[in-house]
């Protein structure tokens, strides 16, 4: 009889420890999940930083192309007036 009982503990034992196993493969497997989800949303964070940097760089790009642009036509305009200026004096 006692035999049977030790017996019948270690089933139960190994039963538990089996569940315990199950459960905490369980674990790991959605914690892998977690993570993995994790590194895609990294991924995709760092793919809208990547695109917001060149959004950045082009809107700077065009400011510095615009102030360029701008002082070329104040340029013309300046010379534009001052030969408007000597035609109205020699007028």
């Amino acid at each position: 009889m006692l035999c049977c009982v030790s017996e019948t503990a270690d089933r139960e034992q190994l039963a538990q420890v089996q569940i315990l196993n199950k459960a905490q493969q369980r674990q790991i497997e959605d914690l892998e999940r977690k993570l993995e989800d994790s590194r895609r949303n990294m991924r995709y964070i760092e793919h809208q930083f990547a695109i917001a940097k060149g959004f950045k760089y082009n809107i700077e790009g065009w400011q510095y192309k615009e102030t360029e642009i701008q002082e070329q036509v104040d340029s013309q305009v300046a010379i534009a007036k001052a030969a408007w200026e000597e035609e109205l004096d020699f007028l």
